[in-house]
């Protein structure tokens, strides 16, 4: 069912007749500057979707030094504070408004929490079009719950014209957010001034994937002064209304941690409030092994995401299960887990091509300085460290591989190049390229840092150098054979033009 109804507009703050408050502000007699528009596609069904574009805008939402909620915008009416509200402890979440059948829907089975965190001002958008203002409200989540399936309540919530508002949630560790709303009643790709439903918000309204209730649909019944009645709702899509699914955004994952309600406004004329918000999450304990973080790095969840690992650590300490995987769980993972001193390693002086080494206190040395060395390969880089380490490693350094054999600027198979200077520095740098090979990596490196083109010595390669490699074509001259292919040719003036300018050295 469309609506014609055109928006009525605020006078500003400080004008005649104005009343600055959320669900309160006067409307002025002219209705042409904000028209509503109602979209009546309200009963296609689509695949679960995100909708949110708002990375950008969202970053800036940061918690507030003076508590957890953060306003981005301009208002410009500030509504007052809002409202306490009583809220019925025997209610989970708080749904003192709500009909019963909606409070009887979402009762929490066992296994289940509900987290409260705390209202705000909606600030108003600072102009009708192209500039939102959002406002963030946190809640901490304190049990390891694996995401099954959740209910987000906003109590209080008191707005006019519905079509101006997006309602966001957002897992913090994880980065996962889900739109459960996104501007009622505009359509995609919306004309020019057009700002989508005006019906009002005053209640206390809920969202759940197995919810009925429709909004876009509510919305659609009524006018301008229509309110829209506290509810549970299923998330719906922008541009159409269509039922979405929220919850395969955040499924499997542990819920520990900050979540961040956002409202954001999208045009100026209306601002609002709510008195609260909770998050009903319905979950199952997390196996503590194989789920989370690192063995190897502290982490504020039970358990780490190596199973054989993480079993061995929790046997000789069960709080690495039960608590948290701290500095203690792993200095006793490196002392289980590595594999230093066990059968088919090799010696800890030479490059192999499996992790750790056969002497378990020098493996032990090494890999508290790279762990790569124990858990992918022990390569030239842990020889290198082992060389480094005269106690307990003893290894013989090897010889100096500047110069080496090989171009600095082509890659090979030893270590080191040619040109001793390029050498030194570039292993300054990656010490790989002298302690095993001179890789495509290294090549590259050498030809950004060492100048090869500056024939002249002179610091920068500019037409000087241009006129002599014109002179050494065709022949076999090495300082200007830059790929190192026995001859000096168009490929070597190609790498020339390539570096033309000052040298960074």
């Amino acid at each position: 069912m469309a609506h014609a109804e055109a928006h009525p507009v605020h006078v500003p703050c400080g004008g005649e007749q104005t009343e600055c408050g959320a669900g309160s502000a006067l409307r002025s007699d002219s209705r042409a500057a904000k028209p509503a528009l109602r979209n009546p596609m309200f009963s296609a069904k689509i695949p679960p979707a995100r909708v949110s574009d708002l990375a950008t805008e969202r970053s800036a939402l940061a918690p507030s030094a003076h508590g957890p909620t953060t306003a981005v915008g301009a208002p410009r009416c500030i509504a007052p504070p809002a409202r306490s509200r009583r809220v019925n402890a025997g209610r989970a979440l708080g749904l003192a408004r709500l009909p019963a059948a909606a409070a009887l829907f979402i009762a929490l089975p066992l296994g289940a929490g509900t987290y409260f965190g705390p209202g705000a001002v909606i600030p108003d958008a600072p102009e009708l079009e192209g500039t939102p203002a959002f406002v963030a409200s946190e809640l901490t989540v304190t049990d390891a719950l694996t995401v099954e399936d959740f209910t987000l309540t906003i109590v209080g919530l008191e707005h006019t014209w519905v079509g101006d508002l997006s309602v966001e949630l957002l897992h913090v560790p994880s980065g996962r957010s889900a739109m459960l709303v996104f501007r009622v009643g505009l359509p995609p790709n919306p004309p020019p001034n057009t700002f989508g439903d005006s019906s009002n918000l005053d209640g206390t309204y809920a969202w759940n994937d197995g919810a009925a209730a429709d909004l876009w649909a509510t919305a659609a019944q009524g006018g301008t002064n229509f309110v829209i009645p506290g509810d549970t709702y299923f998330p719906s899509a922008a541009g159409t209304g269509a039922q979405i699914l929220a919850v395969p955004e955040f499924a499997g994952i542990n819920a520990l941690g900050t979540w961040r309600l956002i409202i954001g406004d999208w045009a100026a004329g209306d601002a609002g409030s709510f008195a609260s918000w909770s998050l009903a999450i319905v979950g199952s304990e997390p196996p503590p092994c194989a789920e989370s973080g690192s063995c190897f790095e502290p982490h504020g969840l039970p358990g780490c995401d190596e199973l054989s690992c993480c079993e061995a650590v929790c046997a000789i300490d069960a709080s690495c299960c039960e608590i948290a995987w701290d500095e203690a769980c792993v200095t006793q993972a490196r002392a289980t887990c590595l594999p230093c001193g066990t059968e088919g390693t090799g010696p800890c002086c030479q490059a192999s091509g499996t992790p750790g080494c056969s002497d378990a206190a020098c493996c032990q040395a090494v890999c508290a300085i790279d762990l790569f060395c124990c858990t992918m390969s022990w390569d030239g880089s842990c020889v290198q460290f082992a060389q480094a380490l005269p106690e307990p490693c003893g290894c013989e350094p090897d010889p100096e591989p500047c110069p080496g054999d090989g171009c600095c600027t082509a890659a090979h198979a030893g270590p080191g190049c040619d040109d001793e200077s390029c050498c030194g520095a570039v292993c300054a740098i990656d010490p790989f390229c002298c302690a095993s090979a001179w890789d495509a990596a290294c090549a590259a490196l050498a030809r950004t840092i060492c100048c090869p083109g500056d024939l002249n010595g002179d610091g920068v390669v500019d037409g000087a150098d241009f006129g002599i490699l014109l002179g050494f074509i065709g022949f076999p001259a090495p300082a200007a054979d830059f790929d190192c292919n026995g001859i000096v040719n168009g490929s070597d003036l190609g790498f020339l033009l390539g570096s033309w300018g000052p040298c960074l050295r």
